[in-house]
């Protein structure tokens, strides 16, 4: 019978080699990413939001069908629906309408959340796949209150409120499960479990924000108020993990605001054009301005 052995390799068994092969896995990726993240820019700027944001949402969908389907470990019946499910909520913004998307989109998020919690602290069970995909949901989440820009911010500071209440009571909280080994980790080192609560107190803190600020703009009935502005300047901003944002300053009536915009917008208005936009009551009495076009 012949005998198995492992191959031996530079960029495996050398710390040198493996110094290389982190550095070279580190630039292939990096260049990839700005190569997708040119590719949406051209794209955005060439076709129409409506089939951009098709194109989005295929590849979405496509890579969370792929993981529930054909990861490496097989999913339970009830972890697929869940997948399924929010599969669905990458499509309901177009197809009935921003308001109801994001109240559906915020509804996916605390429902998920709560599955998620449920099967980790009493089935013993974590599903990596429905975890990325509530990072989805609040990445979604996060994103939705970033394009409002409220006329008087002083009237937004009572929104720190509950977000402040429910941090404060998420670190004992969260102590007291990473105690009794409800919350496991991978590691029993304490800076271990103080990253933890500090991880879960800052997107607690995120979640219940951004959330008052989205129920600001999906329980308003108000009627908008439409203006024309212009655009007195534009400005591209990039963020952490080559995330991409797009500013608008405006003059509406003298008065200068900064409002985020879609790529496909930025790509399409110049400075000095018109520009429209909405100014709406907000159901929690904080007025803000939306696009308009």
């Amino acid at each position: 019978m012949r005998r198995g052995y492992k191959r031996s390799s530079f960029f495996t068994d050398s710390i040198a080699g493996i110094i290389i092969s982190i550095i070279i896995r580190g630039v292939l990726f990096l260049a990839g990413s700005l190569g997708l993240i040119f590719v949406l820019m051209l794209l955005s700027a060439k076709l129409e939001p409506y089939l951009l944001g098709m194109i989005l949402r295929g590849v979405i969908s496509a890579v969370m069908l792929f993981f529930t389907f054909f990861g490496k470990k097989r999913l339970h019946f009830s972890d697929i629906i869940a997948s399924l499910a929010v599969v669905l909520t990458v499509w309901l913004p177009m197809l009935i309408g921003k308001k109801a998307g994001i109240a559906i989109t915020m509804a996916a998020l605390f429902a998920l959340g709560a599955y998620i919690a449920y099967m980790h602290i009493v089935r013993r069970r974590t599903v990596k796949v429905l975890c990325w995909e509530w990072v989805y949901l609040l990445i979604c989440h996060v994103a939705a209150s970033a394009f409002q820009t409220y006329a008087d911010d002083s009237k937004t500071l009572w929104f720190l409120i509950l977000p402040a209440v429910m941090t404060i009571a998420s670190v004992p909280l969260s102590v007291i499960l990473i105690d009794r080994g409800m919350i496991r980790l991978g590691d029993v080192r304490m800076s271990e479990a103080v990253c933890a609560v500090i991880i879960i107190a800052v997107v607690t803190f995120g979640v219940f924000y951004c959330g008052t600020c989205n129920l600001n703009y999906v329980l308003d009935s108000s009627e908008p108020v439409k203006e024309t502005a212009v655009i007195k300047e534009a400005e591209v901003f990039h963020g952490a993990r080559s995330s991409i944002s797009y500013f608008f300053h405006l003059d509406v009536n003298g008065k200068e605001i900064s409002l985020e915009v879609t790529d496909h917008e930025y790509f399409n208005f110049n400075e000095g054009d018109e520009y429209k936009i909405e100014l709406y009551e907000g159901a929690f009495g904080a007025p803000y301005y939306v696009s308009g076009e």
